[in-house]
């Protein structure tokens, strides 16, 4: 916390300088609002641990889709094709999850 406060302490300084002002006094009185500041760290805390959890889903499913790419196109290449036993709905669905992750991977970032 104390490299925030001497951030803003700076700043201050530089801005009523700026002004002509010298004599601009800088103190607080009351309790340090430290459960805030300590909550909005665990929050952001939790936002990194969520995004990370998502890039790894998000890679899961990458591979899996890919993986279901590949098997289709053997299966329309081939002559006599077999059935697709549910690849394309595997594949609608695993795309589906691709794009759910991306875009909680975007929204926690």
């Amino acid at each position: 916390m104390w490299l925030v406060v001497k951030e803003l302490v700076q700043r201050f300084d530089r801005h009523f300088t700026k002004l002509g002002v010298k004599d601009f006094k800088k103190s607080f009185s009351g309790p340090l609002p430290l459960q805030e500041y300590f909550l909005s760290v665990d929050h952001h805390f939790q936002l990194r641990v969520s995004a990370q959890q998502y890039q790894d889903l998000l890679s899961e499913r990458a591979v899996q889709f890919r993986a279901i790419q590949r098997r289709l196109l053997t299966r329309f290449k081939d002559k006599t094709p077999a059935p697709l036993q549910n690849l394309d709905t595997l594949l609608d669905a695993t795309y589906s999850q691709v794009r759910h992750a991306h875009t909680h991977t975007h929204t926690h970032t």
